[in-house]
């Protein structure tokens, strides 16, 4: 290791102990200089200032999530063309690869298909328009260009509704507390989601498997997803 990265790391570590000391911080970032540093090594992986990752980026069971904002961001900026239109009824996104540009991802979510997703929080209710949106931007991103998320899963706004009753300003606040702590990083489990259906909507093909495989009771609508999506190309 050379005394440059042993300088970097030493600054990144050092900016992480003084900003992990500020009350206006998401709570799990709050004297948590690993978890901090963790957000700082994301941000530099998605080319962004440090603020921006700590603000808008939650890591659940390892994997990172953003906000549909931050993930349509992140495809327009690797060159990708995003069109979102809709109101409070509907939401179409349309993503446009640039090495592809004769093939069209596209993804429609309305008031309907939420009801059929059991998609009923406060936060629906309030606000079904920008709802809407997220999840047209995040599925037609997740399936046309998962290149470009650098290993983003899911949107803040689809943990916010895998059956949790209110949406919070951390989603690892929101889907479980803290049961174990390994050298300053909190290790979350999350509870079995009972809201299969919603689950299955916002999921992609090896997803999909994958909960096919160990799921029995989420069969079924594994089977219906896949029969319907089929139908949709």
């Amino acid at each position: 290791m050379t005394e440059l990265v042993k300088n970097q790391i030493g600054n990144k570590v050092e900016y992480a102990q003084t900003l992990s000391r500020s009350n206006l911080l998401p709570k799990h970032f709050q004297n948590n200089p690993a978890n901090l540093l963790y957000a700082i090594e994301f941000a530099e992986a998605l080319d962004m200032k440090p603020i921006h990752a700590i603000t808008s980026v939650h890591v659940i069971n390892g994997r990172p999530s953003a906000s549909a904002d931050l993930i349509g961001t992140l495809v327009r900026r690797a060159g990708h063309k995003l069109r979102v239109t809709g109101d409070d009824t509907f939401a179409e996104a349309v993503l446009v690869r640039k090495d592809d540009p004769d093939f069209a991802f596209k993804s429609r979510w309305d008031l309907v298909k939420a009801k059929q997703a059991g998609l009923n929080t406060p936060t629906w209710k309030s606000y079904p328009g920008a709802m809407l949106k997220a999840r047209a931007i995040t599925e037609v991103c997740r399936n046309g260009a998962p290149d470009a998320l650098h290993g983003i899963q899911y949107s803040s706004e689809e943990l916010e509704s895998f059956g949790q009753p209110e949406a919070a300003e951390s989603a690892v606040n929101v889907l479980a507390d803290p049961v174990e702590e390994d050298h300053g990083v909190i290790v979350v489990e999350i509870p079995e989601p009972k809201n299969w259906a919603g689950i299955v909507t916002a999921c992609n093909a090896e997803e999909l498997r994958n909960i096919w495989q160990a799921n029995p009771e989420a069969r079924e609508l594994v089977e219906a997803e896949v029969a319907r999506r089929k139908e949709e190309e």
